[in-house]
């Protein structure tokens, strides 16, 4: 387990507090998803308390690496957050992962294969003129209140808006 992040170990470890390889990764996925399904907590570098667990994390160790060999780590890394391996146990249990994984870099490689969006300019906040306030009679409240006094409103001020001629 490496302190820092490198080319090699550059996956966070859950549960040992450093980096680990992709192979340790998946691995430490697969046990932690294992004990949430037996509802149990795993302690820290739980590898090297428990036999049972150090035994799994050995014995996983050839099937995660033949997969990781022959789809590529992130592939396999985001098939294992994906919902339909919830139920995995074991990662020799090909028939569950595998398709999985070839739809998640099926995923990648189309996203690979899109070019970059261009970098898209932003426009100053002091230059990008603001929108006007709403005038009134616009908002809920200026309508109701022009409703009420408008006709008043605009005959006070000698302006005499409407369209309809008042019968004297």
């Amino acid at each position: 387990m490496a302190k820092s992040r490198s080319e090699t170990s550059r996956y966070p470890s859950n549960f040992g507090g450093g980096h680990i390889t992709a192979q340790q990764y998946c691995i430490e996925q697969l046990c932690a998803l294992i004990a949430h399904q037996k509802r149990q907590t795993l302690p820290q570098q739980f590898w090297k308390s428990n036999k049972k667990w150090a035994r799994f994390f050995s014995e996983q160790s050839k099937p995660v690496n033949a997969l990781i060999s022959k789809y590529g780590a992130e592939a396999v890394v985001a098939a294992l957050k994906d919902k339909r391996c919830k139920r995995m146990r074991s990662f020799r249990a090909l028939f569950i992962i595998e398709p999985v994984i070839k739809q998640k870099l099926k995923e990648i490689k189309a996203r690979e294969a899109q070019p970059l969006a261009e970098a898209v300019e932003t426009a100053s906040t002091t230059t990008k003129p603001r929108k006007p306030p709403k005038p009134r009679g616009q908002s809920l409240f200026g309508r109701l209140r022009e409703i009420e006094h408008g006709e008043e409103d605009r005959t006070k001020n000698g302006e005499e808006t409407s369209d309809v001629q008042r019968p004297d």
